[in-house]
């Protein structure tokens, strides 16, 4: 239980209720550099029905995920890989309440960026089929990889998997 929580930063308006039933109000972009709702937090916050959001950008990677910045209307949020049912519940919830805004204006960006191994792929196709079915892959094409290979960033691919990443690419 404990290790469900979700990382981000970014613009989100939630309201909390707290122990003593009080509600209170929790814009997240007061938060720039990131903020972490618990398990607990989870449970108890409501997502606001205005939302200014109009990208939602998913990272697997913790290093990747501090490096990028905070900018008005952008909400980023650390999948740390496969994510949990609590937060899969908050993350369908926030994609329904954003969903209901885009008839009033322009529709909103749905982002992941992966490590780019069959893991990742994975996660995304996870991301893609049970919370955002508009997601699409952020740094993550084959310019990405190249830059990353010539830069030596990349390990040498088994013959089983490159069998595994062709049929990826097949389907």
């Amino acid at each position: 239980v404990y290790s469900q929580e979700l990382t981000l930063k970014g613009d989100l308006r939630l309201r909390l209720t707290g122990p003593d039933g009080s509600i209170k109000s929790l814009d997240t972009a007061d938060y720039p550099y990131g903020l972490v709702l618990n398990q607990q937090t989870l449970s108890h916050v409501e997502i606001c029905e205005e939302q200014a959001i109009h990208r939602v950008l998913l990272i697997e990677n913790k290093a990747n995920f501090m490096a990028e910045p905070y900018e008005p209307g952008k909400l980023v949020i650390f999948t740390h890989g496969y994510i949990t049912p609590t937060e899969r519940k908050f993350l369908v919830h926030l994609r329904e309440v954003l969903d209901r805004q885009n008839g009033m204006g322009t529709p909103v960006l749905y982002q992941h960026c992966g490590d780019l191994d069959f893991g990742g792929i994975c996660i995304y196709r996870y991301l893609r089929e049970k919370v955002f079915p508009n997601l699409t892959p952020y740094r993550m094409d084959i310019a990405t990889y190249e830059a990353c290979l010539a830069a030596g960033m990349t390990e040498a691919i088994e013959e089983e998997m490159a069998r595994k990443l062709q049929k990826l690419a097949e389907d």
